[in-house]
């Protein structure tokens, strides 16, 4: 009999702890859930990041406007009077030497249908420098004018984008083919974004530049 009530017991006990586990399983998995959701309405409700446009370096300054471009360098920049539809879209002074760009280059982002559509970089160096830092292939020469001559290079058959964040941030893709030309000991390089610009509309937006 009193061995009987011991066992009894002791089951009783044994059964009130696997509910309070139980319990405490269910409450817990309520805890991840929650925090689950909550890090989802975080990552919904931040404001979204734009994607960088120009090459990011040390002393770059980024300004919306040509006309303050003076205030930073003395590089002459002359824009494209033909943009194929395009618009700026920013522009960016570097300022300090660093690894990516020559100093006092000048970088103008031109965009159409929410896209990155050409970066054409105004460099203080000669043509022959330039090209030969070009890891580009398959160049070309092409004539522009009775006076001047590009190199047209292929970087890319096969560029990878990301797309648009939303309408106030475009989408980019990795640059394809580049046309390069000298003018007035500037080296202006005309960047095409993935194949949303032509061979052809790099070579009339150069030509645009000299004329």
């Amino acid at each position: 009999m009193i061995v009987q009530k011991l066992i009894t017991k002791k089951f009783r006990k044994k059964g009130g702890n696997d509910g309070a586990d139980g319990s405490c399983f269910v409450i817990l998995v309520i805890i991840v859930i929650l925090a689950a959701g909550l890090i989802n309405f975080v990552d919904w409700a931040r404001p979204a990041k734009p994607l960088p446009l120009l090459t990011q370096a040390e002393g770059m300054v980024q300004v919306e406007t040509l006309e303050v471009i003076s205030n930073y360098t003395q590089t002459s920049v002359t824009p494209p009077q033909e943009t194929f539809g395009a618009e700026l879209y920013v522009a960016g002074i570097y300022t300090e030497v660093n690894d990516l760009l020559p100093q006092h280059t000048v970088a103008l982002v031109y965009t159409r249908d929410n896209w990155r559509f050409i970066e054409i970089d105004y460099k203080p160096i000669t043509l022959e420098e330039h090209l030969t830092t070009s890891r580009g292939f398959d160049p070309t020469e092409v004539v522009l004018t009775t006076e001047v001559t590009g190199t047209l290079i292929t970087l890319d058959h096969t560029p990878r984008c990301i797309e648009p964040v939303d309408d106030k941030f475009p989408g980019k893709c990795e640059i394809s083919t580049q046309l390069s030309f000298e003018l007035d000991g500037i080296t202006i390089t005309i960047s095409a974004d993935g194949t949303h610009a032509t061979k052809g509309e790099l070579i009339e937006i150069g030509r645009s530049i000299i004329e």
